[in-house]
């Protein structure tokens, strides 16, 4: 409800709502019944620009990108313009990923800064990629995948050749969103919340 309203709201101002998201299985529901709002109840996300909090580092053909999850997701299911989703760019060459980190900044800024972040938490306590001990004025960067986030995006994907990095947005983008949004379900989150 508070992100539909915080989408109309700024729909009623003219104005984009700008929201980062991740793809973790906590965020299933959410963007189930954000589709069905969608297609059963009329509501638009057409003045939405959608930031991926993260993507796997090098991609290649046959590695399932998280942009690509974000959209069978959510994305391609509702009225979101392709133009306004916005990714890190997983095939590009190292020596090119610390200015294209710098840009994704620059672009969240151009359309000034995030309303919205909706995320999970991951089972070492990382939110997006950004691993326990990452500092709190850490920005977009390039980051080494660890070994139980690894387990966790191979189970949660069904793959087995995930990347060893991931682009990921920093904790203080992250924490910089007028709204953050952490997702956790069950059991095997208990501990990690708590």
């Amino acid at each position: 409800d508070e992100i539909i309203r915080k989408v109309q709201d700024r729909q009623r101002e003219g104005k984009f709502c700008t929201i980062a998201a991740g793809t973790g299985t906590s965020l299933r529901p959410l963007y189930a019944e954000l589709v069905r709002r969608h297609k059963e109840e009329g509501v638009s996300f057409r003045n939405v620009i959608l930031f991926n909090l993260f993507e796997y580092y090098p991609l290649s053909e046959t590695t399932n990108s998280s942009i690509n999850q974000l959209n069978e997701l959510f994305a391609k299911q509702v009225d979101i313009d392709a133009q306004n989703i916005f990714t890190m760019d997983g095939t590009i060459a190292q020596e090119a990923v610390i200015e294209h980190c710098l840009l994704y900044e620059q672009r969240i800024s151009t359309f000034g800064g995030l309303d919205i972040v909706i995320m999970g938490i991951g089972r070492e306590g990382n939110i997006a990629m950004n691993e326990p001990g990452s500092t709190a004025t850490s920005t977009t960067r390039l980051i080494l995948i660890d070994s139980t986030s690894r387990a966790e995006a191979v189970h949660n994907l069904g793959v087995d050749n995930l990347p060893p990095c991931s682009i990921t947005m920093g904790v203080k983008t992250i924490m910089s969103a007028r709204k953050a949004y952490l997702l956790a379900w069950g059991e095997e989150k208990a501990d990690i919340i708590k």
